[in-house]
């Protein structure tokens, strides 16, 4: 059978070989018109692209941008840069690029600062971490006007112009914290959900968990008083006092769900207080883990941070280079661990 080229698909749809070049490697400047009669006319003549080697040909750079929290300033973000470091080794070849813009995730003029360098830059694509939810759908909007794909991850905003979420069900896992937490606490002991962020008003996902946590308290008739403690700051000693100052009013909790990867803060201050409620917490970064093998921190909800990298990264190649369509959601396991089984999950990210 004769290869089918560009300028054959060109001739019968009736516009230019430039035409059909854009319309293959999705470059804009085509009228909607043209466009859906060139995918006509390849879909008719079984065309099947090799973008790859169209990429290498013209020498063409995709440029992707990372911009998530700085590991440095939020230890949690260490793994899912793994994982997008191991996915960028297995496409470097492509001719992949990838500018790194790490933000502080207690500033919202640090998130400004890097989203204006990426406009100005003006990237491929973008994988964001959006922190800011009013100031991450305004960028969100200005990428989907300058053509650049964004896909999310970690929290999940709804907008129309981003390209897909790979990460966690939040509202799902604040169902499984609640659930893990009353089964095993008397029902005259209250329920304590501390959320350890600043800006935990514009915190999507932690406000998905928590909505989740008590709708399965509510829903399945568990009786618990349910108590909120937000703590802008992480310091351990400030740590230390809020939590005292609410178990001097309120009693000591049976159970605490912390709705991110800080649960090792409430873990030093339970051991300070000689206090011992169930802890719940998630994400398996090193200081959870020491508190998860001495029996401080009693479960983590793992959220799978090295494979939210990888497949988040891999779904913007898939998308940038190859075309392939990908999953509006691509929700992560979400996996219980407890001290005997915390090594297998070590072992397996280091084989992702």
């Amino acid at each position: 059978m004769q290869k089918v080229r560009i300028k054959d698909i060109a001739a019968i749809a009736g516009v230019s070989p430039g035409t059909v070049d854009r319309v293959i490697h999705n470059r804009g400047n085509v009228s909607e018109k043209a466009r859906e009669r060139v995918l006509e006319v390849m879909q008719e003549l079984n065309y099947q692209p090799n973008i790859i080697a169209s990429t290498l040909a013209y020498n063409r750079t995709f440029r992707m941008a990372i911009m998530t929290p700085s590991p440095e300033h939020d230890s949690y973000w260490s793994l899912p840069f793994n994982g997008m470091t191991k996915a960028w080794e297995n496409v470097k070849h492509y001719g992949v690029h990838i500018d790194q813009y790490f933000y502080h995730p207690r500033e919202d003029t640090s998130f400004q600062e890097r989203t204006r360098q990426i406009l100005k830059q003006s990237p491929d694509a973008v994988l964001l971490a959006p922190e800011f939810e009013e100031e991450s759908l305004s960028f969100i909007h200005a990428c989907r006007e300058k053509n650049i794909q964004c896909m999310l991850i970690n929290t999940l905003l709804e907008s129309p112009d981003i390209l897909g979420y790979v990460g966690q069900d939040s509202f799902q896992s604040g169902v499984l914290a609640a659930k893990l937490l009353a089964d095993l606490i008397d029902p005259a002991e209250y329920l304590l959900i501390v959320h350890a962020e600043e800006h935990f008003d514009q915190s999507r996902h932690l406000i998905e968990k928590e909505a989740g946590f008590r709708h399965f308290l509510s829903s399945h008739q568990h009786h618990h008083r349910v108590e909120q403690l937000v703590l802008k700051n992480h310091d351990k000693e400030v740590v230390r006092q809020r939590l005292a100052s609410m178990v001097d009013k309120q009693g000591v909790p049976g159970g605490i769900f912390v709705s991110n990867s800080r649960a090792y803060r409430i873990a030093q201050a339970n051991e300070a207080l000689k206090i011992q409620p169930v802890l719940v917490g998630f994400d398996l970064i090193e200081a959870n883990i020491k508190f998860l093998h001495e029996g401080v921190i009693h479960y983590l909800i793992n959220q799978n941070a090295e494979l939210q990298g990888y497949y988040a990264l891999m779904g913007l190649i898939n998308k940038c280079i190859l075309k392939k369509e990908v999953p509006a959601r691509h929700f992560l396991p979400i996996d219980i661990v407890v001290a005997e089984n915390v090594s297998y999950y070590l072992d397996a990210a280091m084989w992702t």
